[in-house]
């Protein structure tokens, strides 16, 4: 099967948007290495609007959701 052909199955792109949310809070978790953010959502506009262009409405509001629970968990917060 071919990478366009793939990407029109929903699930492939609900999937792509989750992995690449999870790389920018893995990837902004390396960058702030412990720092308290001034901009806390600021990595994660450019992944909620590739998500939004290229899946659609549910996917843009599956990126936002899940940027919004990873920025909040304590997993993910730097430490007091």
């Amino acid at each position: 099967m071919k990478l366009r052909q793939l990407m029109r199955h929903p699930l492939a792109r609900s999937l792509a948007t989750i992995v690449l949310v999870c790389l920018m809070a893995y990837l902004r978790a390396m960058l702030l290495h412990g720092r308290e953010p001034t901009r806390p959502f600021l990595l994660f506009y450019p992944v909620v609007m590739v998500a939004a262009i290229f899946g659609g409405l549910w996917n843009g509001l599956l990126a936002t959701s899940l940027a919004c629970v990873l920025r909040s968990s304590p997993s993910c917060s730097p430490p007091s």
